[in-house]
C-alpha cells in the first residue's frame, strides 16, 4: 500500500470508537433474547496506532471497560496497530503487561 493509496490524516478517535462499540454490544446483548446471544465475543481493534481526537472516552474508561468486560463475560480484545507503543495510554490499555507483537 503506498502513500497515495492510505494517508494518516491525525484524526483517529480510537478510544471513542471501542468505547462506544463496547457500549453498543453491551445493549444489543442487554435486550437480545438469551439464544441470540453468541458463545464467545471478540473485538478486533485495526488502527494507525494513535489516538489524537476522542472526545468521550479517556484511556482510563476503556481500560477498564475492556477490564470487566473480559473478567466478567469473557469477552476478548485483540489489538492490531502501529506504532500504538509510542503512546503511552496506550499501552496500558493493549499490552496489560503482556508481550504483545503489534502487526
Amino acid at each position: 500500500m503506498s502513500y497515495n493509496q492510505y494517508c494518516v490524516r491525525g484524526c483517529t478517535a480510537l478510544l471513542d470508537a471501542v468505547g462506544g462499540a463496547i457500549h453498543h454490544i453491551k445493549n444489543v446483548y442487554r435486550y437480545a433474547r438469551e439464544e441470540d446471544i453468541p458463545e464467545k465475543t471478540l473485538f478486533i481493534i485495526t488502527t494507525d496506532g494513535m489516538e489524537n481526537a476522542s472526545r468521550q472516552y479517556s484511556f482510563d474508561n476503556v481500560r477498564r471497560m475492556i477490564e470487566h468486560e473480559k473478567e466478567k463475560y469473557h469477552w476478548e480484545f485483540l489489538f492490531l496497530g502501529g506504532k500504538y507503543r509510542r503512546c503511552p495510554g496506550c499501552r496500558q490499555i493493549w499490552d496489560q503487561g503482556k508481550p504483545c507483537c503489534p502487526v
